[in-house]
């Protein structure tokens, strides 16, 4: 898989540059194949992600109510993705 890695339970999701609606769909597949593999945690990491558009911050939403709020976390995040996330009030997903 390109974007999603899975480790026991755990999916951890790592986009290169542009988190857009253009990659969704594929991220959506591998988050689906994720699940079916068992995982029920997630864990965004932004590292190598430089934007962060509205079709990804809901897909990111999903996968959150998906797993429970208990069970996310995003670690990472800088520059454009960290004000994006602190503009739509979800800068509580990264991990202290």
């Amino acid at each position: 898989m390109k974007y999603v890695t899975i480790e026991n339970d755990t999916l951890t999701i790592a986009v290169k540059k542009h988190y857009k609606f253009s990659i969704t769909k594929e991220v959506d597949s591998e988050i689906r194949t994720a699940y079916q593999n068992g995982c029920t945690k997630a864990i965004v990491d932004f590292q190598d992600t430089w934007t962060l558009d509205s079709s990804a911050l809901r897909q990111l939403v999903g996968v959150r109510n998906h797993v429970h709020p208990e069970n996310f976390s995003a670690r990472n995040a800088r520059g454009p993705v960290l004000q994006v996330l602190r503009s739509n009030n979800f800068d509580s997903w990264l991990s202290a």
